[in-house]
């Protein structure tokens, strides 16, 4: 059990080394598609928070759009939960360290589990 935790923790470490960028302005919005992802995401809060309705429909987007049905729109994200006690670009953030994490010890599940690596450097290699 200890060897687990101090592996969750060694990929705790990675992934904030991985993201540290993200953090140098933390509440700021990233460039490129970042504002639009962010938009999608308060679409759907403000959907479900002020108007209490399923996120359906996108009416601040091209005159009326799908929300549901758009690929992009993450509905089951840490992003939500976060988004009550921080700021949206705060919480996405998170959210991509979150997923680093998950991906880190998912390798390490099969690199460890399937393929049969013992030794740690190079499990931390590949």
């Amino acid at each position: 059990m200890q060897r687990w935790v101090g592996i969750g923790a060694l990929y705790v470490a990675l992934s904030a080394f991985f993201t540290r960028p993200l953090f140098a302005f933390p509440n700021a919005t990233g460039w490129r598609d970042w504002d639009f992802h962010l938009f999608l995401h308060a679409a759907v809060l403000k959907s479900l928070v002020e108007y209490g309705q399923l996120p359906l429909w996108n009416p601040w987007y091209c005159g009326g759009n799908v929300l549901w049905a758009n690929p992009q729109v993450a509905f089951f994200s840490p992003v939500y939960p976060l988004a009550a006690v921080m700021s949206i670009p705060l919480a996405m953030k998170i959210t991509i360290v979150i997923h680093y994490w998950i991906g880190l010890v998912g390798m390490h599940l099969l690199l460890t589990r399937v393929i049969g690596l013992k030794f740690l450097p190079a499990i931390l290699f590949l």
